[in-house]
């Protein structure tokens, strides 16, 4: 679809990765909060997003792939995959934002 130099695409995300990296450190430096997930959202229109979140999915008893099925329900597609419950995706859907809503702006 999109003609990208893959080592310049590598060399960009691990540039990304670092900054955010950097980014994280600096709230802590400032006595902030510090985010444990940055969304990135590019839209159709070509409009970017970004959201900090603040949910440390390793404090929690979901697996890898129901957290990953849900960041794609989140923020990709409402569409629920066929092999994980709805009430799954409502309980991550409820804690997520139980724990981020004092940090919405």
């Amino acid at each position: 679809m999109y003609e990208v130099n893959q080592s310049e695409f590598n060399d960009e995300v691990h540039l990304l990765i670092k900054k955010v990296s950097q980014m994280r450190e600096a709230f802590i430096e400032y006595v902030q909060e510090p985010f444990s997930n940055l969304i990135m959202q590019l839209t159709s229109a070509g409009k970017l997003h970004i959201k900090l979140r603040y949910t440390d999915w390793t404090k929690t008893d979901f697996l890898d792939d129901e957290i990953a099925d849900y960041f794609v329900y989140k923020y990709i597609s409402k569409d629920i995959p066929q092999h994980v419950s709805l009430d799954t995706m409502k309980k991550m859907e409820t804690y997520d934002d139980k724990l981020n809503e004092k940090y919405e702006l």
